[in-house]
């Protein structure tokens, strides 16, 4: 998949279904190749101080946005 490297921000759906900023720690691979599910490990930082930071393991791109998966952020024309 292209762009996909340690670093780069996305979003993650979480369990209720809402988006939230992540980055991507980890690309998992099989011989130094991307898989083609896109799946990451995912750094996923609190929104306010009751939240816990969490790291979302093998998750799969989607473009669909299903819960649990992850994407690219949507663009906002200006």
């Amino acid at each position: 998949m292209i762009g996909l490297i340690e670093g780069r921000a996305v979003h993650y759906v979480g369990e209720s279904g809402e988006h939230y900023a992540a980055t991507i720690v980890h690309v998992h691979s099989v011989n130094g190749v991307h898989t083609s599910d896109g799946k990451v490990n995912l750094f996923v930082p609190p929104r306010n101080a009751s939240e816990d930071a969490r790291v979302a393991e093998s998750v799969s791109f989607s473009t669909r946005k299903h819960i649990g998966t992850w994407h690219w952020p949507e663009r906002v024309e200006a």
